[in-house]
């Protein structure tokens, strides 16, 4: 039996080598003979991820950064913070606000954004630094960017009560039309 599935077995591989052999197998004059096979698989997207420092903790890492005070005006330099933004891929229509907190008749949160700088993008390798007001605790300042699939990402950012940080969280606000 088993020589009969060895023979088997060594007729069907003959076959096929026989077979390849009628294929026409000829390379084209004009390509090289060392050519390789290239396959090119998508990268998958990659969500962003925008940050953002106080610009006296971070200055020294990014000494190329963009200073957006040059084309914006602040409300009051009492509280004025520097704050910069750096992200790890690139963004769209990033957007800065100063928030004014809103209560519904429901007690239910909302933010009324007014605008204090624009920039079609916010590149990585060209962080903007942005003048804010943080006149308490609360978040009244935030920021928006489109991301690769030209969704709106919204986020509120403050300042901790606890030790003085800055707080960015992902909040759902209207963002102005443009």
């Amino acid at each position: 039996m088993k020589k009969v599935l060895v023979l088997l077995f060594t007729v069907v591989t003959l076959c096929a080598g026989i077979t390849a052999c009628g294929k026409n197998t000829d390379i084209p004059e004009d390509s090289s003979a060392d050519s390789t096979l290239s396959v090119s698989i998508p990268e998958p997207t990659k969500n962003a991820n925008v940050s953002a420092d106080y610009l006296v903790d971070v200055e020294n890492l990014y000494p190329d950064y963009v200073d957006a005070s040059e084309t914006m005006e602040v409300n009051s330099a009492d509280y004025e913070t520097v704050v910069l933004f750096h992200t790890d891929v690139n963004v769209q229509d990033f957007r800065v606000f100063s928030l004014e907190l809103n209560i519904d008749d429901n007690g239910n949160p909302d933010f009324i954004p007014t605008e204090v700088f624009r920039s079609a993008e916010l590149k990585e390798d060209a962080p903007i630094a942005v003048p804010l007001n943080f006149p308490g605790d609360m978040s009244l300042n935030g920021y928006c960017y489109k991301d690769s699939d030209g969704n709106i990402k919204t986020f509120t950012i403050g300042i901790s009560g606890k030790d003085g940080s800055l707080v960015i969280n992902a909040e759902a606000f209207a963002v102005p039309e443009e």
